[in-house]
């Protein structure tokens, strides 16, 4: 039987993402704007590793902080 006072294994996980994405934390590594560069890269949006990590960073910059965005 599951306890429900006990908190759920990723409820640390997800209090601490809602905090980095408000601004309210820093990301403590480049996580976040490390794999939209590597993602824009991929997908050949950016010419040049330094672009990439430019719109990366203009992208999280950009975010709305207002909360996570809903689930797809």
């Amino acid at each position: 039987m599951i306890d429900p006072s006990t908190p759920h294994p990723f409820a640390k996980f997800v209090a601490n993402l809602a905090r980095v994405w408000s601004g309210a934390r820093d990301d403590p590594y480049p996580t976040i704007t490390g794999t939209i560069a590597i993602t824009l890269r991929t997908m050949a949006r950016a010419g040049s590793v330094e672009e990439a990590q430019t719109m990366a960073h203009d992208i999280w910059a950009s975010r709305d902080r207002g909360g996570l965005p809903a689930a797809a």
